[in-house]
């Protein structure tokens, strides 16, 4: 046999070592993924005996309580729109109540600051028809009452130099 006949016994051995060991790991990963599979199904089968389950009972309790839903819904919408319009009854109310109270406040102090005027007036009025009257009276009574006990006093010390006999 000639070296080429051993090489190529040689080359045609290695290539079947080859296709064996390739063959062997493609078998291996067949098993893996053979059993991956059943475990995968086997998951999907108890996922699905448990979730098939309550997506049913989602869909009856969504059909169930839809006309429900669109009724609290539409409960909410009118309940949301009357307090809105509560609410702006309730604003134009107190403005109105606002404004009166500042109308009150502006006439009550105008009325106290012409009460106040009116009473600076009266006591003004009292000063000169009262005080004044009453101040020049005294004056004059005080004047004849100087006078009269000037005039008495002088006769009373006429009397006692006389009677004492100065002349």
């Amino acid at each position: 046999m000639s070296t080429l006949e051993t090489l190529m016994i040689v080359f045609i051995a290695v290539t079947a070592l080859a296709v064996v060991i390739q063959m062997a790991l493609l078998a291996a990963l067949y098993i893996g993924v053979r059993k991956s599979s059943l475990h995968l199904e086997t998951l999907v089968e108890q996922l699905a005996g448990r979730i098939l389950p309550l997506l049913e009972t989602a869909q009856t309790m969504l059909e169930e309580y839809r006309p429900k839903l669109y009724t609290v819904l539409d409960n909410v919408a009118k309940t949301t729109t009357t307090v809105e319009q509560q609410v702006k009854r309730l604003d134009a109310g107190i403005i109105a109540v606002s404004d009166h109270v500042r109308l009150q406040a502006t006439r009550l102090d105008e009325l106290v600051s012409h009460t106040f005027d009116r009473v600076e007036k009266a006591t003004e009025l009292v000063h000169q028809s009262v005080v004044s009257p009453v101040r020049q009276a005294s004056g004059i009574f005080h004047g004849i009452t100087a006078g009269l006990a000037t005039l008495l006093n002088k006769g009373c010390y006429a009397r006692a130099k006389r009677a004492a006999g100065i002349p």
